[in-house]
């Protein structure tokens, strides 16, 4: 009997170099999101954090930084009170955290909430070249992907079916970037790397070619979105090119 890989969903990004997998459809498509596409952030803008650019990608996590960081202390009790009115204090205290948590940390969340972009608008399957485009076409395409994993489909190694339509947003936006040529072995790619280390058996060079990647994440603060002025390579093999 065939087992199944336990985390067949490879992370859409790998053309950059991301080599996560994920053992559900759900884990894989919060990755993509929220890790490389910073299509939304919460931007703390309380007083504390007015000058610190606090920024997270996944609302639960802003709303621990509400807790951890912003939560009022409400009333000192000083030690002169009796311990009757200091157990009053504490008591209210309590109270008003717990209203904060419940009532002010929705309000905040919702008030920092930012859309920073918006999703491709082309896009095609990485495994049978389906092609997907419109305001809505990314989330057909994820789920597209999505059932060729769980009916057990290996994807096709990396540069073999890309999705041209992704890798063109992301450079625009300016989340990846071309990789500096001088990083690898060789100007010419994939192939240099033959050249440049002769002595490997083809085994070797193999491995060498489908462990390089042409593209590279930046390393640019992705919660701040970008006009569309990144350079396009001339051949990215898309008839659209700006």
């Amino acid at each position: 009997m065939q087992v199944k890989h336990l985390r067949p969903f490879k992370c859409t990004f790998s053309f950059a170099g991301c080599n996560q997998a994920f053992g559900s459809k759900n884990e894989w498509k919060r990755h993509v999101t929220s890790q490389h596409m910073y299509l939304s952030c919460w931007e703390c803008n309380l007083s504390l954090c007015k000058d610190r650019q606090a920024f997270f990608n996944r609302k639960d996590l802003f709303g621990q930084h509400l807790k951890r960081m912003h939560v009022p202390n409400g009333k000192e009790v000083g030690s002169f009170l009796p311990e009757a009115q200091k157990k009053t204090v504490l008591e209210q205290n309590r109270v008003e955290r717990e209203r904060w948590i419940r009532e002010e940390i929705p309000n905040i969340q919702d008030s920092c909430f930012k859309v920073l972009r918006e999703t491709p608008l082309e896009s095609n399957c990485e495994f049978c070249r389906a092609k997907f485009s419109g305001p809505k076409s990314w989330d057909l395409k994820m789920e597209h992907v999505g059932e060729h994993y769980e009916n057990g489909e290996k994807p096709p190694p990396d540069g073999h079916f890309e999705d041209e339509g992704l890798v063109k947003w992301a450079l625009e936006q300016g989340l990846v970037m071309e990789r500096d040529p001088y990083e690898s072995p060789s100007n010419t790619g994939k192939s240099g790397y033959i050249d440049a280390f002769p002595e490997l058996t083809p085994s070797a060079h193999k491995g060498l070619i489908e462990n390089y990647c042409k593209y590279q994440f930046t390393k640019s603060n992705q919660f701040i979105p970008r006009a569309s002025t990144a350079l396009i390579p001339d051949n990215l093999p898309l008839s659209n090119k700006p």
